[in-house]
């Protein structure tokens, strides 16, 4: 596959439409005999540089975050009226990236105002682009007048606000034991899967749902009806993925194999890298460099990070893609520079 840049990378563009038809060429491929259900965009807003996840996500701009993931959305999940080419899941809500504990007490005090201002407009772009899925974050939220409450047991903001006031009819699924890491806070494992399931968190990334969700139900404390609806939007994702009718009636399964690692996806994904570049001086005209001479030009690369690919993919290895140059083999691969490589360190 063709792996473009980095949320951060794709945002600094500032080009909808290419970002749209980078994220286009990430396809389900026709041997895998279903769609595919996708864990991303990461559009949390970049507030603190502590944060661990910055690499990830977009930008410190709500509106600039709500973009990029609606174009990603509407581009991903495709234009036909009854099937999904992917259904995408927007994360991480909310207020995720003020954490200071990811795992287990995190807890975001977080005003009525800047929940509404900062940390909730990019979520309602990918709900009005049509995101089928959203994924609930790790941390609790403090509000006024409101006890720390994880985040997929804000019912009113996942009922209330989501679906209720913006119209939501997706899915909503925990991060991987988001919903067993806030176990703490109430009497039982049972207990704490009925609150999640009540709240209307549907689906949980991890075995919590399927381990206590039974006698969760036979305790009472799921009604019959949250567990129906809840079922039912998982269901209509799969129908809609196309899960579960025949592939001859389905053109995003007629994508031929190899269309996310063709030139054309290779060449867009370049393209997209250089215009992230944002260059802050060039006081001195250094760049771009003169290459013109007879002689070679001597460049210098210091640097741990040189000769390394791993760094590349932000130390995230969920995804590879087929090729992927370290900057020293970009470097070598000009046949116009002699190339010295120092790790420096």
């Amino acid at each position: 596959r063709t792996i473009s840049g980095r949320g951060d990378a794709a945002a600094s563009t500032r080009r909808r439409k290419l970002l749209a038809n980078n994220a286009n060429r990430g396809k389900p491929l026709p041997d895998k005999g279903c769609g595919l259900s996708v864990y991303g965009p990461t559009m949390n807003i970049n507030r603190d540089p502590r944060w661990g996840r910055n690499q990830e996500t977009v930008s410190e701009d709500p509106y600039l975050n709500g973009a990029y993931a609606a174009a990603l959305v509407r581009s991903v999940q495709g234009d036909d009226p009854r099937f999904l080419q992917a259904a995408f899941t927007c994360k991480h809500f909310t207020a995720y990236s003020v954490e200071t504990d990811r795992m287990n007490t995190s807890n975001a005090v977080v005003s009525d105002r800047d929940l509404a201002e900062t940390f909730l407009p990019a979520f309602k772009a990918c709900v009005i682009a049509g995101s089928q899925q959203l994924m609930c974050s790790y941390n609790a939220i403090t509000s006024p007048g409101l006890d720390a409450t994880g985040a997929c047991f804000r019912g009113d903001l996942i009922d209330g606000l989501l679906r209720e006031q913006w119209g939501w009819n997706g899915s909503m699924i925990g991060d991987c034991d988001a919903v067993a890491n806030q176990v703490f806070r109430y009497p039982s494992n049972e207990t704490c899967v009925a609150a999640a399931i009540e709240a209307g968190t549907d689906q949980n990334c991890g075995s919590f749902y399927g381990e206590f969700g039974m006698a969760a139900f036979e305790q009472g404390l799921v009604t019959t009806e949250r567990l129906t609806t809840a079922l039912a939007r998982i269901l209509l994702m799969r129908f809609r993925l196309g899960e579960f009718d025949p592939p001859s009636g389905q053109r995003y399964l007629r994508i031929p194999p190899g269309t996310s690692n063709s030139s054309a996806s290779a060449d867009s994904a370049l393209r997209a890298a250089r215009e992230s570049v944002v260059l802050l001086s060039n006081s001195a005209k250094t760049l771009p460099l003169d290459v013109s001479g007879e002689e070679k030009l001597k460049v210098a690369l210091i640097g741990p990070f040189s000769e390394l690919t791993s760094e590349l993919m932000g130390q995230k290895t969920d995804y590879t893609p087929y090729t992927i140059v370290s900057f020293a083999e970009g470097l070598r691969a000009r046949a116009e520079l002699t190339l010295t490589v120092e790790t420096g360190c």
